[in-house]
């Protein structure tokens, strides 16, 4: 018994607003952008709103049945409900209903609802409702198949806009030299309520030569301006020998691997020189200063006195002062000088 009593209740809510009194003020459309932030206003007439019950109806652009997404009252002025604030401004005499994160779900119509308990007379009012509109512009691709690259006279082009609402888009295409054929044209829906569009073009590029450009051009009621995207087609020249091509490349890889070659020579014939040649400064480093002789004139002193006839030579080694003696017979061998005592 008590959900028929809810059941009829909330109908009585919902049903066309015949009985109440028009005298709720509303802003007959908003629009806002996906995603964005949006404040609805209801403004009452009531000097001093002592008891009320108020709500926020609403009903979608597909007419399913309305639905309250906001309930106030004396005792609970404001209510925060998933993405939904509502709240009660004595001061401003207004009811307001803010929406965080639109989504193009939320397009639809809001109806602001109010009965009045205190002061008398009591009764309902209502307002004519706000007309919200979401919109979402579209994001715009462009990309052509790998024949692009090839040497085949025509090229697959793939345009395509994503995530737009409201559904109505306009595509165009613009081309240098190339010619373009449309081959099919899909349009989508997504769970979030926008929408996708695809083209796929076909394009000859026979009779052009080099790169050539190829513009998807898209015009959306949510975009101030036009979208479009640019993409580059490299067409072969007609009769170009692919074999030469490769001739060329492999031309271009070779002189590249005997440059490399040619410096890795050239830098181990250096490192050699530098190192045969410090090797031969050393050498005569160490001749210069390990070994040093000093043959004297003066210091070969004759001593006939001591009738042995001995030789006297004066020997530097390593800064080191040595006298050799050695009898009138013999042979003096040096690593430096040799001495012939008999002369």
């Amino acid at each position: 018994m008590c959900d028929m009593i809810i059941f009829y209740t909330f109908l009585q809510l919902l049903l066309p607003f015949t009985d109440g009194q028009r005298d709720l003020q509303q802003l007959g459309h908003l629009l806002v952008e996906k995603g964005g932030l949006i404040s609805l206003n209801c403004f009452h007439s009531v000097p001093d709103l002592r008891r009320f019950e108020a709500w926020w109806v609403f009903r979608n652009v597909d007419q399913a049945p309305p639905k309250i997404i906001a309930n106030l009252s004396t005792s609970v002025p404001q209510v925060t409900h998933y993405r939904y604030y509502a709240k009660h401004d004595s001061v401003e005499k207004a009811f307001t209903l803010t929406i965080t994160d639109v989504q193009v779900n939320d397009t639809g119509q809001y109806y602001c609802e109010m009965f009045q308990v205190a002061p008398p007379p009591s009764g309902k009012r209502i307002g004519k409702g706000t007309m919200l509109s979401v919109t979402a512009p579209p994001s715009l691709w462009l990309f052509a198949s790998s024949k692009e690259t090839s040497s085949s006279p025509s090229a697959t082009i793939n345009c395509s806009a994503h995530n737009f609402y409201p559904d109505t888009i306009t595509m165009m295409f613009q081309t240098t030299c190339l010619i373009n054929q449309l081959t099919n044209e899909i349009q989508t829906s997504n769970p979030d309520g926008t929408y996708n569009h695809m083209a796929i073009v076909n394009i000859s590029t026979e009779n052009c030569n080099n790169s050539n450009e190829f513009t998807c051009i898209i015009q959306h009621p949510a975009s101030q301006f036009k979208i479009n995207r640019t993409i580059l087609i490299h067409v072969h020249p007609r009769g170009e020998d692919r074999n030469g091509h490769l001739w060329m490349l492999s031309f271009i890889l070779l002189s590249i691997c005997g440059g490399i070659a040619c410096s890795i020579l050239l830098v181990l014939c250096l490192i050699k020189y530098i190192h045969g040649r410090k090797r031969t400064q050393e050498q005569n480093g160490n001749c210069a200063s390990n070994r040093r002789l000093h043959c004297r004139q003066d210091s070969i002193v004759n001593d006939e006195s001591s009738g042995n006839n001995i030789y006297y030579a004066e020997l530097q080694l390593e800064n080191l002062q040595q006298k050799v003696r050695k009898k009138e017979e013999k042979i003096v061998y040096s690593s430096v000088l040799y001495l012939n005592s008999g002369e």
